[in-house]
């Protein structure tokens, strides 16, 4: 559904639902070519390894989104390094929400 975009969903709250990293890379995966998600909200979402690889991908692709709230992820040093770049060069993204993370706050 999202990966075709025949929605009109701008905004997804999925923070707190604990959905599998399995779960977490098809909803990226489905977002990469989205034109419609505006805003994603993952706050206590643990995001690491192969789905913090999956997010760098989507944030890399996605042209649409301008809010990600990975507020109390588990986003450690390494977790951070993963999709840091894309998080710099994603140019329609303006806000990042980060609070309650385990990454040295010099890292970003």
């Amino acid at each position: 559904f999202l990966k075709t975009g025949g929605n009109v969903i701008s905004t997804l709250h999925i923070g707190e639902n604990k959905p599998s990293s399995v779960g977490l890379m098809a909803l990226f995966e489905a977002l990469e070519n989205n034109k419609t998600m505006r805003s994603l909200y993952l706050n206590d979402t643990l995001v690491y390894d192969d789905s913090a690889k999956a997010l760098n991908k989507m944030l890399i692709k996605n042209k649409t989104l301008e809010l990600l709230n990975l507020g109390n992820c588990g986003i450690d040093d390494e977790s951070l390094a993963i999709f840091k770049c894309s998080l710099m060069f994603n140019q329609t993204l303006k806000v990042r929400i980060f609070l309650g993370n385990k990454f040295n706050k010099n890292s970003f």
